[in-house]
């Protein structure tokens, strides 16, 4: 997919996310102005029940006097005598057998009405949360498709950047080779053919020149152990990680004045060869940058091996960088190394920090998980 029509589609849903927002907004406040209303129907359905029930025994009391009256206008025989009572009575009970059926009537309007709201309000706020979890579930796979796509573009970035790599290897061995070695042959076919032409002529000539070839061929000899060394030490297959951290340091205390101390936690385990070459290979380059640049009077190396995952820490008391530095700018980067070593931490789906303080030293913290299957 163009990153045209990936920006195309992050628009678009970011547009779909903005909309949902918005009826989100609008289904809360139609919810919030619902249920107010519902709350105020609800109380006043409660007094229509207690004005209705009072109403019902007001009647009833007025059914009874009237009832009363009645039965007095039979007893006395005397119609007149309970006349305005009774009109009184029959008056009242009308009026309030009126005022109770219109208290029956709205308080079931009301009771109706109630019914409906809540079935509304429980409608609206089922499709509230359905909207906050649509909203959620794009915004969450709007987040994973970036990263994804950070991912990609990142994968694309390092794929980029280890062929330049390799390619970078590649033209360094080949200078090695031209310096090295296939100097040193070169030689050595000259000196031979001298010595063919001498060794009757002039022996004692022929013997020297015998002994410097002897010199010439050592000498060739290890240069070619080096390049391969530096290509991959034979040692951290047959011995281990450990071992093979500790001849360097010989090697290298050998060369420098600086102190450089091993600190191991925990017994050393068998992890995949890719693990320990890359460790291997992150302790040579900040060795190698202490050495060009550091200015340290010690080095600490501290790996520490965990159930799931390995270790490194490196830290010397040299006279540190502005981490801003190779951070912004490539060419620091590359002259340092730090970019190699991040891209190496990357591919083992390790994590890699580097802190560095003027004057105050440098610390390398690398961490890679030892129990990934696909290394």
């Amino acid at each position: 997919m163009k990153d045209n029509e990936l920006h195309r589609l992050d628009d678009i849903i970011k547009n779909i996310s903005k909309s949902i927002k918005t009826s989100i907004s609008e289904v809360s406040d139609m919810y919030s102005s619902s249920k107010r209303e519902y709350i105020d129907l609800e109380k006043e359905f409660r007094n229509l029940k207690i004005e209705a029930t009072n109403s019902i025994i007001k009647v009833n009391e007025i059914e009874n006097r009237l009832q009363i009256c009645l039965d007095n206008i039979k007893e006395k025989n005397s119609y007149s005598e309970f006349e305005n009572e009774l009109d009184e009575l029959r008056v009242q009970l009308a009026l309030e057998k009126e005022r109770e059926c219109n208290l029956i009537q709205r308080r079931n309007v009301i009771e109706n009405h109630l019914r409906t709201m809540l079935y509304i309000n429980s409608k609206a706020e089922k499709l509230g949360k359905n909207f906050e979890l649509a909203e959620n579930f794009l915004t969450g796979n709007l987040n994973i498709m970036s990263q994804t796509l950070d991912k990609i573009h990142n994968n694309e970035i390092f794929g980029i950047k280890i062929l330049e790599a390799q390619e970078n290897e590649r033209q360094r061995i080949a200078r090695e080779m031209h310096d090295g070695p296939a100097q040193s042959l070169t030689n050595l076919v000259h000196k031979t053919e001298l010595c063919i032409k001498l060794i009757d002529k002039d022996p004692i000539r022929t013997s020297l020149e015998l002994q410097s070839l002897k010199s010439v061929i050592r000498s060739t000899i290890d240069d070619i152990r080096r390049i391969i060394y530096n290509l991959r030490p034979m040692s951290i297959d047959d011995l281990g990680l450990i071992p093979t951290i500790e001849r360097y340091i010989d090697k290298i205390q050998e060369e420098t004045t600086f102190t450089i101390e091993l600190k191991v936690n925990n017994n050393e385990y068998n992890i995949n060869s890719i693990i320990n070459l890359t460790l291997f290979r992150i302790i040579q380059e900040s060795l190698n940058n202490i050495i060009k640049y550091a200015k340290a009077t010690n080095v600490t190396i501290m790996i520490t091996y965990n159930k799931e995952s390995i270790e490194l820490e490196i830290v010397d008391n040299g006279v540190g960088f502005n981490i801003n530095d190779y951070k912004n700018n490539k060419e620091i980067n590359k002259g340092f190394g730090l970019s190699m070593m991040k891209e190496r931490v990357y591919l083992l789906s390790g994590h890699i920090d580097i802190q560095s303080t003027i004057n105050k030293g440098t610390k390398y913290y690398v961490m890679v998980p030892t129990n990934k299957e696909d290394f």
